[in-house]
């Protein structure tokens, strides 16, 4: 028989093992502490099925402070969803689910966000009432053509993400448009966040919509703290004070076939105008090219902040997209207005646990 119960000290060890055996992974015990137990907003709800002493699904809502317009929201967030594949279409994942909105509720979560996989997201909407509130368009911006041209043919990711059509678009239509700083910025790289952050943060919330809080401490664990990534952020000072910064990532795309190409990823990026983050872009270009990175992904939302400046660097949408979906828990009906609108949301990679 199944029982429903939350995490107690010790369970990671096999919440793991089944992690890596139902995603083929190697999450590893300092992933999971990072994750879980240093998680800067609060403690996890991590909800579990067992059936005789053994772990067979999980659920989690890590608690997330959300800016809104200068206010503060709670709201859960969804990673790590899974059901062994012998105990799947038997209501768990549902009953699952179902179990960590109470505890959510209990801890003052009012709505519950997430970037499901296929298998979840039916669930979610099919069963659960929740909310596709957008597909997040990926953009993509190319440097090397020729690479970029070979590798089309060769790599599946590559292949899914763009067609023909739209590499020649590349190589004529997009252009980027000649980026003139209008003051003198100092970009440089930094491998730490600052109290600078707390105040551009400061600055700039009042003004954006559904997003994280890009505070020192939440850019320090997301970014600095990272298990497994390694990540690389350029910033942009005026007269002595922060006023913009770009994050990035650099990761090599292989294919059986060895096909093999340099993806750099646009991670996060916050400025107090287009003309700043333009500008840091530059620098960014430049470190992508030494870098030897093929093509640089974005995700552009049509309520990105810095959609119309990315398209003005010469990013323009692919073929792909990422689910982002939302679920109000408390029967808040004008909460429910917000957190289900896209147009309220501006959602980047840093946002999730993907990248």
């Amino acid at each position: 028989m199944v029982k429903y119960r939350e995490y107690r000290d010790g369970d990671e060890k096999e919440i793991i093992s089944l992690f890596n055996e139902i995603f083929k992974s190697d999450r590893d015990e300092e992933y999971w502490e990072w994750q879980y137990k240093d998680f800067p907003s609060g403690e996890a709800i991590i909800c579990l099925a067992e059936e005789e002493n053994k772990i067979i699904g999980q659920t989690t809502l890590l608690p997330s402070t959300i800016n809104y317009e200068g206010k503060e929201l709670l709201g859960g967030y969804s990673i790590d969803s899974m059901v062994s594949d012998e105990y799947r279409r038997q209501g768990i994942y549902t009953n699952l689910a179902k179990q960590s909105y109470e505890k959510g509720i209990e801890k003052k979560i009012t709505f519950r966000y997430g970037f499901p996989i296929l298998g979840a997201l039916i669930g979610l909407t099919d069963r659960l009432g929740a909310t596709i509130v957008d597909d997040i368009p990926i953009f993509i911006r190319v440097y090397s053509l020729d690479n970029f041209l070979k590798g089309k043919f060769k790599n599946k990711f590559l292949a899914k993400l763009i067609s023909i059509p739209s590499i020649v678009v590349t190589k004529f239509l997009y252009k980027e448009l000649r980026v003139r700083p209008k003051a003198k910025y100092e970009i440089k790289q930094i491998d730490e966040f600052n109290d600078d952050f707390n105040l551009l943060w400061e600055k700039l919330k009042g003004s954006l919509p559904l997003m994280t809080p890009r505070t020192k401490d939440f850019l320090n664990w997301r970014i600095k703290s990272h298990p497994t990534f390694k990540y690389t952020t350029f910033v942009s000072y005026l007269d002595g004070e922060l006023v913009g910064y770009m994050i990035i990532k650099i990761q090599t795309s292989k294919e059986k076939n060895d096909s093999e190409l340099r993806v750099g990823y646009i991670v996060d990026m916050l400025g107090i105008n287009d003309n700043v983050l333009s500008s840091i872009y530059l620098k960014v270009k430049e470190y992508f090219k030494q870098n030897n990175v093929d093509f640089s992904l974005a995700w552009v939302g049509d309520s990105n902040i810095y959609r119309q400046m990315l398209i003005n660097l010469g990013f323009y949408k692919s073929r792909t997209n990422i689910a982002f979906v939302v679920k109000e828990l408390t029967g808040d009906k004008d909460l429910e207005e917000i957190v289900t609108k896209e147009k309220n949301w501006h959602i980047m990679p840093i946002e999730s646990d993907i990248y």
